[in-house]
């Protein structure tokens, strides 16, 4: 694997191992930090090798997800779905996430009831009401609900 979070894990686990017993942690944060903030590629590949270990970790579903939604739309849509079932209160920023993701695959009116949804919860999601007003304007038969 060439990503970061793997070449750590990799190359340098027996040294690691051997020079400082605390070191597995700070590989675990930097795999974290790159599952969490790292680029598509850096961060799909660090967010995969925590669900490796727990495949019921909410916050890497949900940024893998984030991760595949440049290009991987299904894949995005899929991970924001399992992310859904495991914390349900997080509603909100999921059906931005997941809406956005529509978007990009080009299913205007599924984003726009996802980004609808995702407003209805978070008045605050500014970021959903402004996918919904590009995706109106790309879709004649669709209408956004609130005022644009």
């Amino acid at each position: 694997m060439s990503d970061r979070c793997s070449r750590i894990f990799l190359a340098t686990a027996a040294a690691i191992l051997l020079v400082s017993p605390g070191a597995p942690a700070a590989v675990a944060a930097d795999c974290r930090t790159d599952c969490r903030t790292g680029g598509p590629e850096v961060r799909i590949a660090a967010c995969t090798q925590i669900l490796q270990s727990n495949p019921s970790d909410f916050n890497a579903l949900a940024n893998r997800g984030v991760g595949f939604r440049t290009g991987e739309y299904d894949r995005a849509v899929a991970d924001f779905n399992q992310a859904r079932r495991l914390d349900p209160k997080d509603v909100a920023a999921l059906s931005l996430e997941r809406g956005m993701a529509y978007a990009g695959s080009g299913d205007s009116q599924t984003a726009i009831t996802d980004l609808s949804e995702a407003l209805r919860r978070d008045s605050s999601l500014v970021q959903a009401c402004l996918g919904g007003r590009s995706l109106t304007k790309r879709s004649d038969s669709t209408t956004f609900p609130w005022p644009i």
